[in-house]
């Protein structure tokens, strides 16, 4: 299988009604950056996640900007 690699992903927690965490807890074993864009507050993150980067929804793309230079730059 051919690995995929990427900057940053963006996951939403919520797909179709399936969690997304099972991803999340992959990207996070490549330690590559990835940020989470909710509806919900930070308190449905699993305790491993809770302290990363999430964006409440609906966010300003300022905000999404911002979010995104940090989280890459906090990679290198």
């Amino acid at each position: 299988m051919q690995k995929t690699y990427f900057d940053l992903a963006i996951l939403n927690l919520n797909l179709h009604g399936e969690p997304v965490f099972p991803v999340a807890e992959a990207i996070k074993a490549r330690r590559q950056p990835f940020i989470f864009a909710t509806g919900y507050t930070a308190s449905i993150l699993p305790d491993e996640f809770r302290n990363h980067p999430a964006l409440q929804k609906p966010f300003r793309i300022e905000a999404l900007r911002e979010l995104i230079e940090i989280t890459v730059k906090s990679q290198r």
